[in-house]
């Protein structure tokens, strides 16, 4: 056959074609015949010819590998590669604008992409539509051969691995090839050439824009890729503080993350979301925890018009999101080993971020989200409340502060009433300069109060929506005017001052309580004291219609005497009596049943009727309304306390920051907080990380202020609950691997069987093909002896003739 095709050849020429266009050498690679190819090779066949399907010789020589025709293949490309080689055309393109080595990638043989690179084929030729070997090996999990294409040239290797695509193919660079085939082991080997892991697509066909490797796991599901880019791309560090306590020890850690800017869990796609909001948007609880685990902030806002944050989005889209939140919670309360006594609380999922103002934005967050789902419970959780309580505590300075500018503002202002009316009411004689010198310290205190609450709530936008707030500026507002009012001779006989000094009194003592209700021994009973008012005034004002009704009954029957003259004061009288201040004697004495005259038999049974329906019922009720709600109330009153609580922190965080860095210069604020970090390394001996981040915490941690009893044991409890849950999953785990193992042995028996029944098949037919040979032989030898006995008669019958 060899010979006959020289021969051809050496008529016609190596390059003619048949009549579907391939050439001797094209139609000798298609059918796998080497020594056909090595014919045409030697007449000189050009390899860079194209068959009508674009592809020329050496790419189909490179494209059509199988497991059946490999060894040929090997040797076939050995030659086409070498004369290739030769006339320097080993990069010839097909008509896509594909070298052979594009092929040689997708077959994914590696000692056929070997070959083409040890005859200098190019590894940084792109196509049009800038695709390149490197998209074509992470698309197709070729990870051997992706890697030994990477540490073929570290110029191009460091050029095109985050090269992209152009849109028509997605925009893609190889690591979202590799991402969005779920091909981990190509991630990985990308990842260890420094390939960029926040590099993002142009035309991604989910968001149709740009998006990072990490948002296209997140939307194929895949845990183990996210996790190995979120490794990859964010570096952990902790501040440790060891706390003695009798029998336990306390670990307290802080994670203080050194983010870079372009970390893979701080990049938003197109659609302005970060990762932890797509995967809070697919209800993935499992890539949530991870996220966080790796510093993703809960308080995270989206970069669109809604301004969500990560917590807004889990009450909408994780079904019971309070118990979800409440397991991630628990899951920052660990045992550090195998000793019981020592318990590690992480807050940093608190705090994920940098800056001094960001440490309870978190917990700011989720008091933004309101209470639909009772997620205001969470509050009560030992971590958020510990984390509050040596937040406040570390920052009390400025609460004892805020305390003393408004009590000697309170002092201030009722000295200053108090001289000018009780000596004018008694007429008693008082200086005036006296009057003055209180009414200036009540203007410079006013002074230091505004500047007060512009440094704590210079970014509060829902300042105004807080009553407490508007008591706030109420008593200032009137405390102003309180000073010329009482200053001014044109006002001095006018009755409209001393009703402003009453209000304004009142309302400074109300904010005095307020302020007072921000430590954390008080504010209970203030929360308390105001479920049960407003209780009370819900109760009274259903039943406001019963009272109106009452009272002017009274002011019938009592022919508009006093104290029933008029509607008001009969609705004050009524009110009066359903505290059992009924003056009985007074009301109904004899006078009045003169006057009364035949209704004050009437009187007394509408009296009875008013006691039994309003003194003993309504009173009665409200009484058992506040009894029967006092473990809702003390619930409540926890979480409106902590709830009170955690603004105020966050309001006394902002003040810290503002005084220390706007008001102070700069290089005093700096040597304040170097001070703080100098202070807590002699202290704590410990190695600092980061800045002054957390600065509030590891302060009140450097003056060995130990946590509450009742924090302690509530941490360590749920650190065992924890412990026990470990060892529950690690069984589980244990059971299922053992479980897999057995199926891996029973499958791995099966094929074993399988393939010795396979083999035994090749014999059997190998056997079959050997009868049938020798039946086919014996058939022949049969034919020929007939021939030979059929010339032998004939042969004797010629003779007998």
């Amino acid at each position: 056959m060899e010979d006959i095709l020289e021969n051809l050849v050496r008529k016609t020429g190596p390059d003619v074609k048949d009549r579907s266009g391939k050439t001797v050498l094209r139609a000798a690679v298609d059918a796998d015949w080497l020594p056909g190819v090595r014919v045409a090779l030697r007449a000189g066949a050009d390899v860079t010819l194209k068959a009508p399907d674009g592809e020329t010789s050496l790419h189909a020589a490179a494209k059509g590998i199988t497991c059946h025709n490999k060894e040929v293949r090997e040797t076939m490309l050995h030659d086409l590669l070498t004369d290739a080689k030769q006339k320097d055309v080993v990069d010839c393109l097909n008509a896509t604008g594909e070298t052979a080595l594009f092929h040689a990638v997708r077959s994914g043989y590696l000692s056929f992409v070997r070959k083409f690179l040890d005859n200098d084929a190019k590894t940084k030729h792109t196509t049009e539509k800038n695709l390149s070997v490197f998209h074509v090996a992470a698309k197709n999990g070729h990870e051997d051969i992706l890697k030994t294409l990477l540490d073929f040239d570290e110029n191009i290797t460091n050029a095109m691995i985050n090269s992209l695509t152009t849109p028509d193919l997605q925009g893609f660079a190889p690591i979202h090839f590799a991402v969005a085939m779920d091909n981990l082991e190509c991630v990985r080997v990308l990842i260890n050439k420094k390939a960029n892991v926040c590099v993002k697509t142009t035309n991604y066909k989910y968001s149709h824009g740009s998006t990072t490797p990490l948002h296209i796991a997140i939307d194929n599901d895949n845990y183990d890729i996210a996790e190995l880019i979120l490794s990859d791309s964010i570096k952990p560090s902790f501040e440790t503080k060891s706390k003695i306590s009798v029998k336990k020890e306390m670990n307290i850690l802080i994670g203080t993350e050194d983010k870079s800017e372009n970390i893979s869990i701080d990049q938003f796609d197109d659609k302005g979301w970060l990762p932890l909001h797509s995967a809070i948007h697919k209800g993935s609880e499992n890539f949530i925890e991870l996220l966080l685990k790796y510093n993703a902030s809960l308080a995270a806002q989206t970069q669109n018009d809604k301004r969500k944050t990560a917590l807004d989005m889990i009450m909408k889209h994780v079904t019971n999101p309070t118990d979800f939140l409440e397991n991630v919670l628990n899951s920052y309360i660990f045992f550090s080993n195998r000793i019981l006594n020592k318990a590690t609380v992480d807050y940093a999922i608190l705090m994920p971020s940098r800056g001094l103002k960001k440490e309870m934005d978190v917990i700011e967050a989720l008091l933004k989200t309101g209470n639909e789902f009772n997620q205001k419970k969470l509050l009560l959780h030992p971590l958020i409340e510990s984390f509050i309580y040596l937040k406040w505590w570390a920052l009390r300075p400025y609460y004892f502060l805020i305390v003393a500018i408004y009590l000697i503002f309170l002092i201030s202002l009722a000295t200053f009433a108090t001289s000018v009316y009780y000596y004018k009411d008694t007429n008693r004689k008082t200086e005036q300069s006296y009057s003055l010198a209180w009414g200036c310290v009540i203007i410079i205190l006013i002074v230091l109060i505004i500047l007060q609450e512009l440094l704590m709530n210079v970014e509060g936008s829902r300042y105004f929506l807080k009553p407490e707030n508007w008591v706030k500026l109420g008593s200032l507002g009137l405390a102003i005017v309180v000073f010329p009012a009482m200053m001014v001779q044109e006002w001095d006989k006018s009755e409209w001052p001393r009703h402003v000094a009453t209000v304004a009194l009142l309302l400074a003592c109300m904010q005095m309580l307020n302020i007072l209700s921000q430590f954390p021994k008080w504010g209970y009973y203030v929360v308390m004291f105001n479920k049960v008012a407003f209780n009370v005034i819900k109760i009274l004002a259903t039943f406001a219609v019963l009272i109106i009704g009452f009272a002017l009954s009274f002011m019938i029957q009592f022919r508009s005497q006093i104290p029933f003259d008029g509607l008001w004061h009969a609705v004050v009288k009524t009110l009066f009596l359903l505290t059992a201040e009924f003056e009985y004697n007074n009301v109904f004495e004899a006078n009045n049943a003169e006057t009364l005259g035949s209704s004050f038999e009437a009187a007394r049974v509408l009296f009875i009727a008013f006691l039994f329906l309003a003194a003993i019922v309504l009173m009665n009720m409200m009484v058992g309304v506040a009894v029967d709600e006092i473990t809702d109330l003390k619930s409540h009153g926890n979480c409106g306390k902590l709830e009170g609580q955690a603004a105020f922190v966050r309001s006394l965080d902002t003040l810290k920051y503002n005084l220390t860095r706007v008001i102070l210069p700069e290089k005093y604020s700096r040597s304040l907080f170097s001070r703080i970090v100098i202070i807590e390394k002699k202290t704590v001996k410990i190695k600092m990380f980061g800045s002054h981040v957390s600065a509030h915490i590891r302060e009140i941690l450097a003056q060995n202020r130990e946590l509450p009893k009742r924090f302690q044991d509530a941490l360590f409890s749920i650190a065992h609950k924890n412990k026990e849950k470990d060892h529950t999953k690690k069984i589980k785990e244990k059971e299922a691997a053992e479980e897999k193992n057995k199926f891996e042995k029973h499958l791995q028996f099966h094929e074993r069987a399988a393939t010795r029944l396979d083999e035994l098949e090749l014999v059997a037919t190998d056997n079959a093909s050997r009868i049938e040979d020798v039946n086919r032989k014996l058939d022949l030898l049969r034919t020929d002896l007939l021939e030979i006995k059929t010339f032998l008669m004939s042969l004797k019958e010629n003779q007998g003739n």
